[in-house]
């Protein structure tokens, strides 16, 4: 009897493991994702899920399989898998992965998160979905495939690649995800993130006007504004233009005084920019700190909501 008990010493990690196990993730992967190797002792999607293990026991990459996962067949067995694969066959494995693969696995998680995702369940007549769609940063060495030169938050001069998301912000779910070469940023970018949005959630027309996005700076050019505006979504976003922004916050006739912030106001643009639907927009400028003795300088942002779906 002693020699069926498995050990781990990644004990929570193997609950984990025996969780997703009893949710048939898997074998949801399974059905959608065919690599073309043929099998030996372990099937592609095995070694797949071999890859998979190793990245939640905290592996960097697969030249770690060996050491951190073969060994621990507690945790293996947590997971389903009687035995884990070489490091040289899942490399290989991972070689053979191909663009419609990609594909196929995206349509495996959207299914996943179908099955198991609160958003997906959202009640849009008792209240509004929020979608918060922005850019992550993610450096990188400089032989890697879409690697470039590009902005990367408090990190100059730095190379790597950007990952867009689409977070369902109310259950802290993330509903669609794409990864970018280094200059990418939210203006080249949304359209194709919200489309995925809505396809996993099945967003219809009446679903959509229940549905606030919500989008970082970098993706407030008048052309996805009126995209959005067209789609009927409610829409919380940051304009973009510094020099078009100082203007619109000209016609600010009361500012008013963050209780929380001395240094930030906000007032309504009495002469707002016209777009497919009506919106309000709101002018907030913040002082920066002291230059030249005791001058001040303010920086101008500009947030738009719109008022009818």
């Amino acid at each position: 009897m002693k020699d069926c008990i498995k050990y781990s010493p990644r004990a929570s990690l193997a609950l984990v493991g025996n969780r997703i196990k009893g949710m048939g993730i898997w074998q949801t992967i399974a059905d959608y994702v065919t690599i073309k190797q043929k099998t030996v002792t372990h099937t592609p999607i095995e070694k797949l899920q071999d890859a998979f293990i190793n990245i939640m026991a905290g592996g960097q990459g697969v030249s770690e399989v060996n050491q951190r996962v073969r060994p621990d067949a507690g945790l293996s067995a947590a997971f389903g898998r009687e035995k884990c694969a070489d490091q040289s066959t899942i490399s290989a494995t991972l070689n053979r992965c191909e663009s419609q693969n990609v594909i196929e696995m995206k349509n495996a998680c959207r299914e996943i998160y179908r099955q198991y995702g609160q958003g997906y369940r959202h009640h849009y007549s008792k209240t509004l979905q929020i979608l918060d769609a922005d850019m992550s940063g993610m450096p990188a060495g400089r032989q890697g495939e879409g690697v470039e030169k590009g902005y990367f938050a408090k990190q100059k001069s730095k190379r790597g690649r950007q990952m867009g998301r689409v977070y369902a912000s109310l259950y802290d779910e993330i509903v669609a995800e794409q990864l970018y070469n280094g200059k990418t940023q939210l203006n080249r970018s949304l359209r194709l993130l919200i489309e995925e949005s809505e396809e996993t959630l099945k967003l219809n027309s009446g679903f959509r006007r229940q549905t606030i996005v919500r989008v970082d700076g970098g993706g407030g050019n008048d052309e996805d504004i009126n995209w959005l505006l067209k789609r009927h979504y409610q829409i919380l976003v940051k304009v973009t233009h510094w020099k078009r922004v100082k203007k619109l916050a000209s016609s600010v006739v009361q500012w008013d005084t963050d209780p929380n912030d001395s240094c930030r106001q906000a007032g309504w643009i009495e002469s707002p920019i016209e777009y497919e639907k009506t919106t309000r927009q709101l002018a907030v400028r913040c002082r920066t700190k002291k230059t030249n003795g005791e001058q001040r300088f303010w920086l101008f942002h500009s947030l738009m909501s719109n008022v009818c779906g």
